[in-house]
């Protein structure tokens, strides 16, 4: 299943939760594949990188015509 808003932006920190969350990557990516979701995995590396990447990935989809492909019902 395909989402409705075209490939997704997954931001990780591999470092948070004692780096817990980088082990559970492979997993994630996993779950995503199977699901059949596009998909394009950024990791953050310091401070605010995640608000840069978040804001980056909000241009992007937007210059992408993805503000369009919001509202799955054409609403």
């Amino acid at each position: 299943m395909a989402s409705p808003f075209g490939e997704l932006t997954v931001l990780v920190n591999p470092h948070a939760g004692r780096r817990h969350v980088g082990e559970e990557i492979p997993e994630l990516e996993r779950n995503l594949q199977s699901r059949g979701l596009a998909y394009r995995l950024v990791r953050t590396e310091g401070p605010g990188d995640a608000t840069r990447l978040a804001r980056e990935a909000l241009r992007s989809a937007r210059a992408d015509g993805g503000a369009r492909r919001r509202d799955p019902s054409g609403a």
